[in-house]
């Protein structure tokens, strides 16, 4: 790029060698200043861009051709690896402060999932040794627990899980803020469980049977309150927005685990092939 420029400009001793300072002028309104160094016969430029000059002295005016070759340097921005710097510590920050202003930032849905799965792992291990039938289908004169279902208790079935004598500490969804895990299956009450049971399930189709899932459950826009809950699948079976924002985990006999949408619940109980079933709810 050429230019035509004006200087004023004035001089100075720096180190034994005349410093001449220059304030330039290339457009009406657009200062700014470059340093020379003069010495041995030849003027050597000290600024961010470089280029060679013809001037001559009017006065304390000196007016120039310049021919100006910028370093990329001078004028440069962010290069690619500068922005995703940027980026990651913007990203840093923010993972470092939501959690102080929502509470815990990890997700429910997972560990809501394995709990189910354990729960399902719990009573197949339980029909396997009892000729396929489940605790809530033999009576309790039998050493089942059908009788509590008339006595609106879910905790009674659960008890029966002795494979894991720690398996208490699934029984509580990380988003259920109104149930608390207790320490054994012995301690156990609804207070410390999160997921009813379906008391009519069968086990001709494993993979499309019910066996649990999250207890905040709505039927024709009622919340499911505690105890024994008789559904048929003329009703409009919902999530509430209690646990997982309107939607929630259904547990099925075969041990596989759906996160399901409100929309899609009704499907799943409909597929069952069951008009009418009793859920246990904690």
């Amino acid at each position: 790029m050429r230019a035509e420029v004006r200087f004023r400009w004035s001089q100075e001793m720096v180190a034994g060698q005349k410093l001449i300072r220059c304030g330039m002028e290339t457009e009406p309104g657009d200062n700014s200043s470059i340093s020379f160094r003069q010495g041995a016969g030849k003027i050597a430029q000290r600024c961010a861009c470089k280029g060679t000059f013809r001037f001559y002295r009017d006065s304390d005016i000196v007016v120039g051709a310049m021919k100006m070759h910028f370093s990329e340097n001078a004028k440069r921005g962010l290069t690619l690896i500068e922005a995703l710097v940027v980026i990651a510590c913007v990203a840093i920050l923010i993972a470092m402060i939501l959690p102080s202003m929502g509470g815990s930032s990890r997700p429910t849905g997972p560990r809501c999932m394995n709990n189910q799965k354990q729960v399902a792992i719990g009573f197949l291990i339980y029909a396997e040794d009892n000729h396929g039938k489940l605790p809530f289908s033999i009576p309790v004169s039998s050493g089942g627990t059908r009788d509590y279902l008339d006595r609106n208790q879910t905790f009674p079935h659960y008890q029966k899980l002795t494979y894991d004598t720690n398996l208490s500490r699934f029984l509580v969804c990380p988003a259920d803020k109104q149930r608390k895990p207790t320490a054994s299956l012995q301690t156990l009450t609804d207070a410390n469980i999160s997921y009813f049971l379906n008391a009519d399930i069968s086990t001709n189709n494993p993979a499309q049977s019910i066996l649990s899932g999250d207890r905040d459950l709505q039927a024709d826009g009622k919340p499911a309150h505690h105890g024994t809950l008789l559904l048929n699948t003329n009703m409009d079976i919902a999530w509430t927005p209690e646990l997982h924002a309107g939607r929630g985990l259904v547990g099925f006999v075969d041990g596989h685990v759906e996160f399901s949408q409100s929309s899609h619940l009704n499907f799943l109980i409909v597929r069952q092939g069951l008009s009418a079933f009793h859920l246990s709810v904690p």
